[in-house]
């Protein structure tokens, strides 16, 4: 992903144009989203991906053994954060 933010700006311009729709740009953290607890785990403690030396796409959760996309993880995690920006305060 690109580090300079005035792409993304110029892309949610362009967006609004195309789709005619409001749009927000929400910048979040993405530090450790790849690294943090599988989302669709089934076991309690929900486990966390376990990577090795040669597989950094893919890696073993440690409390179901599935397999992860490390890369879908991220970007789960990273859409749950923005939800939880995007929340109407009461």
């Amino acid at each position: 992903m690109p580090d300079d933010l005035d792409l993304y700006i110029r892309a949610v311009v362009v967006a609004q144009t195309l789709t005619t729709k409001k749009l927000t740009l929400v910048t979040v953290d993405p530090y450790k989203t790849s690294q943090s607890e599988h989302i669709g785990c089934s076991h309690i403690p929900v486990g966390k991906p376990i990577r090795t030396a040669q597989q950094y796409d893919v890696a073993r959760c440690s409390a179901c053994n599935k397999f992860i996309n490390t890369h879908t993880l991220a970007a789960q995690h990273i859409a749950l954060r923005c939800k939880k920006y995007l929340q109407p305060i009461p």
